[in-house]
């Protein structure tokens, strides 16, 4: 009779979330003879079936595919100057020491904001979840709050979202909007939407056009929005309901 794949699962998907390796670590663990599969060493992509024995170097792990991982999503406000990295040779504040201190989920990043950048950042504790939710073809919406140096105009807004070249390559958003009632002498707040996430790409934009951005906030991801009574630093897990909104809008199976 033919097994169910509810009850078997690719062995560096099972010990990614079972040990602090990613599944890279652990492919590289599995060349070097280090894994054992019910005394036999195995290949990467082998699956395991409830109750299988692992011998991971020193731990010895049975395997349980009847404790079903529930999905969850944390977000965090992220204040400028913190990075998105774990280590940092300057020392400088982790994002990662923002996450709840009692919490026993292993938690991955959905995307970054650079060290000048601040607003909302996603924490999944499935590590899949967090791969479909960064996917391009899925073109999950991210919503910024820029603000920008200079004498803007609509042209400007319009020149965006029918693209610019940056490098040789031509970047745009879905939409630019001026905040008119946020205008601050020659800083002017705009709201933008893009379907990508390339390192620096709003100013990278801004900068073609002679403009220089002040500050950068990112304020939704894939119909997610920040609210305001999360303050900087601050975290909160996300409700059922904006779960599947999330899911919904990644096109999550």
């Amino acid at each position: 009779m033919k097994k169910s794949l509810k009850h078997i699962m690719r062995i560096q998907k099972y010990l990614a979330s079972k040990s602090h390796y990613s599944r890279r670590a652990i492919e590289q663990l599995i060349e070097e003879k280090k894994i054992k599969v019910n005394g036999t060493y195995i290949q990467a992509g082998q699956n395991v079936k409830h109750g299988d024995r692992i011998q991971l170097e020193r731990r010895k792990i049975t395997v349980n595919l009847e404790e079903v991982q529930q999905d969850k999503v944390l977000m965090v406000n992220k204040p400028l100057g913190v990075i998105c990295s774990k280590k940092d040779e300057k020392d400088r504040p982790s994002i990662y020491s923002l996450l709840p201190k009692k919490s026993e989920e292993k938690w991955f990043m959905v995307g970054r904001l650079d060290i000048n950048s601040s607003g909302l950042i996603l924490f999944c504790n499935n590590g899949d979840m967090a791969n479909l939710l960064m996917h391009p073809r899925h073109e999950l919406v991210r919503t910024y709050r820029v603000r920008v140096y200079g004498k803007a105009c609509e042209s400007h807004a319009e020149k965006l979202e029918e693209g610019v070249i940056c490098d040789g390559v031509k970047l745009q958003c879905i939409s630019c909007r001026a905040l008119h009632n946020q205008r601050d002498g020659m800083n002017q707040w705009y709201e933008m939407e893009l379907k990508t996430g390339h390192n620096r790409m709003i100013r990278k934009m801004w900068d073609a056009l002679g403009m220089q951005v002040s500050r950068l906030v990112r304020t939704g991801y894939g119909g997610i929005f920040l609210p305001q009574n999360i303050g900087l630093g601050k975290s909160r897990m996300l409700t059922e309901k904006e779960l599947e909104v999330l899911k919904k809008n990644s096109k999550s199976p």
